[in-house]
């Protein structure tokens, strides 16, 4: 039963975190960054998340690095003609 919690957690809420801070990571202070760390050590503590969950901040991080290979290796994409000229 653990596991299904600990796929529902990541699902839902590691993937809300996500979608929501990647777009505004640059503009949180420290505080609101503590406050999103606190949402997955909370997770941890109550065993609803995996203890070797990777942290917002890594989270954030792998997302805009796939996202900027997707813009990079995709010709049908609106901005791989700036991307790569830029590149």
């Amino acid at each position: 039963m653990n596991t299904a919690l600990q796929i529902v957690f990541k699902s839902v809420v590691i993937a809300k975190l996500v979608y929501a801070a990647s777009a505004s990571y640059g503009f949180c202070t420290a505080a609101d960054r503590d406050r999103l760390e606190a949402v997955i050590r909370r997770g941890i503590r109550s065993g609803l998340c995996s203890t070797d969950q990777l942290s917002v901040t890594e989270l954030i991080d792998d997302a805009n690095d796939s996202l900027f290979t997707h813009v990079m290796n995709n010709e049908n994409r609106v901005l791989h003609h700036r991307v790569a000229s830029v590149g």
